[in-house]
């Protein structure tokens, strides 16, 4: 919470209320379990396939969500 005043400070009003409502609709997409695989997107960014691994039962993969929106993050930590 506290990042998010430091976000309402720096940047402007406008841009900072739309990043918002954007990185909603994009945290309920992820969660969507109605999304196909996506090909070649699943490499760059956070899908809802590579998401449902960070909610599944592998102890490997359990709290290894790094990336809000790059995938690198994962896989930097899971190599």
């Amino acid at each position: 919470m506290s990042f998010d005043l430091l976000q309402a400070i720096v940047i402007p009003p406008n841009i900072f209320i739309v990043h918002r409502y954007f990185n909603l609709i994009y945290q309920f997409w992820l969660h969507a379990n109605a999304v196909p695989y996506l090909g070649v997107v699943e490499y760059f960014f956070n899908t809802p396939s590579s998401h449902r691994v960070h909610h599944g039962r592998n102890p490997y993969c359990i709290d290894r969500n790094y990336g809000g929106t790059l995938i690198i993050w994962d896989s930097i930590t899971l190599a």
